[in-house]
């Protein structure tokens, strides 16, 4: 069984009103072809994308092809995790306010748990209503969106949101702990699930206490994602907060580049 998930991020919209890969990544369409023409094919692929795939072996191969769409979780389900969380529901107000944000996000889970994250850590301390009046303005703008289903045949506009959500949560660590928005940043280089160890030698230059609690923090907003194989815990990022965090890094890279140029600059003068 091989996983290949977010493929979109090879994909890009052609002039035919659907997508193609990109320059260099046509290597996707090759080896899915070779599996279709295959005779004989024991393995499965599962393929997850917000866009649709370009046609593979001209469409002659349906049958081994199956699509299937994925829709988020109901309010039933999603009020049940955010229980799971620790995000106490303590009147129909604060209820209406947790269903109008899963409206918003459609039930995705990713959302819906860094919001847990932001709600039950400072500065809100598990105050959903608090949480609520903070970020009014920019739910409420969302809302008739949500309402007039704009996100029909547009799976992208839900995409687009979550990924606002992860800004917005990496924009509130980078203020509220810098050396966990540090860690993140990059541990987003790491490619498979590491060790605790791993993550805290990103760290190398802090001090101890620093690092522990930059994991902690990690941990306690739900941004760390986990497995346990073999009697050992394995920590890593989601998929889309890894290609966030990775811009993040871009970035402090590239200001860190600057601040030396600037340095040496004055230094000569």
């Amino acid at each position: 069984l091989l996983i290949i998930d977010m493929l979109e991020v090879v994909l890009i919209p052609d002039k035919k009103g659907s997508h193609c890969w990109q320059e260099g990544e046509s290597i996707f369409g090759e080896f899915l072809e070779r599996i279709i023409l295959a005779e004989k094919m024991p393995s499965r692929v599962i393929l997850t994308s917000q866009y649709g795939l370009p046609v593979l072996a001209q469409g002659r191969y349906d049958q081994r092809l199956r699509e299937v769409t994925l829709k988020g979780l109901t309010e039933e389900e999603s009020l049940r995790l955010f229980e799971r969380w620790k995000v106490s529901i303590d009147n129909n107000e604060t209820e209406d306010f947790l269903i109008r944000i899963i409206k918003i996000y459609e039930g995705h889970p990713l959302a819906l748990k860094l919001i847990a994250g932001d709600i039950i850590n400072e500065p809100y301390q598990g105050d959903i209503e608090a949480f609520w009046e903070d970020n009014k303005p920019h739910f409420e703008a969302m809302e008739p969106l949500a309402r007039n289903g704009e996100n029909v045949g547009s799976m992208y506009i839900i995409d687009e949101r979550i990924r606002s959500r992860v800004e917005d949560t990496l924009e509130r660590l980078f203020y509220s702990d810098y050396y966990a928005y540090l860690m993140l940043c990059m541990g987003s280089v790491l490619e498979r699930f590491a060790e605790k160890k791993a993550w805290l030698t990103i760290l190398c230059d802090a001090p101890t206490n620093e690092q522990y609690l930059a994991f902690a923090t990690l941990r306690k907003r739900f941004l760390l994602e986990s497995e346990k194989p073999k009697r050992k815990v394995l920590y890593r990022l989601h998929n889309l907060i890894q290609n966030v965090a990775l811009e993040h890094l871009d970035k402090i890279e590239e200001d860190e580049e600057n601040s030396v140029g600037l340095l040496e600059v004055a230094k000569t003068e």
